[in-house]
């Protein structure tokens, strides 16, 4: 039986409670009910077309198994929740609208745990790799609750220092894996498409690949440094031009096209923490060091 990725994620803080992790999570905690002073403005990239405030649309990137920028997206949720406004979050790897049985204070957190633990191993991220140690330490803890607790709240599952937080998220994604990135961006927009019809203030949290400013800058790092673009609007009129509104390329590369033309028309931000940067470098260089050449050429 295959365990979803939020319950596997659950039972990995359960693990982690035994295993000492409590002050981990005490400290994620800490950190949820205080945002506005460990969430530091100086240190925020704000990408986009709109302000961080006035945005119809914010897109809250990650590296999946990066605690940090899995940390930034939770205090943007937290102060956004602060400010006590309507809005709606949507998140990858759940079906399109699908309401998830988790409050996203409780999922984000132990996804935190879950991201810090791999990394202190050394382990290179894979989704079948980590989805195997998620289901080895829910086989081992599955039946340990732990002192932090889970507890129902509104229909949603909770962690109790969230319980006044408790705060529903849905998918925008494909519910199996195995729809091509471009296939994917193309959920994405469908799904936003519908989610603007009665909401005024989305979030979206999302790998980087999937907005367009990050897919471009990464993209753009893999290509020759002589077929290189100056800027993400040049990238995507040239992949357009050449290769058409459905672009299927490798590794992706210019599959947030449908994202692109898509926010076009809307307000939006797209918000990380600044050494956002350095993670998406080793992301390329890791990919660079793995490819048989140098760097890539886009071909017709």
């Amino acid at each position: 039986m295959t365990i979803p990725k939020a319950t596997c994620s659950i039972l990995i803080l359960m693990g982690g409670v035994i295993a000492g992790s409590t002050n981990a999570s005490s400290d994620i905690a800490e950190k949820v009910n205080n945002p506005s002073h460990y969430l530091k403005t100086e240190s925020l990239i704000v990408l986009g077309n709109a302000p961080l405030d006035s945005a119809h649309i914010v897109f809250l990137p990650e590296i999946h198994d990066d605690p940090e920028s899995l940390t930034t997206q939770l205090l943007v949720i937290a102060k956004e929740k602060a400010k006590r406004r309507p809005f709606i979050l949507l998140d990858e790897s759940l079906g399109a609208m699908k309401k998830s049985v988790w409050d996203i204070f409780s999922q984000k957190t132990i996804e935190i745990i879950a991201a810090r633990e791999q990394r202190a191993v050394g382990a290179t991220y894979a989704p079948e790799r980590f989805e195997k140690a998620l289901q080895r330490l829910a086989n081992k803890f599955k039946t340990d609750q732990g002192a932090f607790g889970l507890q129902k709240t509104e229909d949603l599952w909770t962690l109790k220092p969230y319980a006044s937080l408790t705060t529903p998220f849905f998918g925008w994604d494909y519910e199996k894996r195995g729809p091509s990135l471009l296939k994917r961006n193309e959920k994405l927009v469908e799904t936003l498409a519908e989610a603007i019809k009665n909401n005024d203030r989305i979030l979206i949290m999302a790998g980087a690949r999937h907005i367009p400013e990050l897919e471009f800058w990464t993209s753009n790092k893999l290509l020759c440094e002589d077929r290189g673009f100056k800027d993400m609007d040049q990238y995507f009129a040239s992949i357009e031009a050449r290769f058409g509104k459905q672009p299927s390329l490798t590794y992706g590369i210019g599959a947030s096209l449908p994202i692109y033309n898509f926010l076009s028309k809307q307000r939006y931000a797209v918000v990380f923490d600044k050494q956002f940067y350095k993670e998406l470098d080793k992301v390329v260089n890791h990919f660079k060091s793995k490819s048989t050449s140098s760097c890539l050429v886009l071909k017709k």
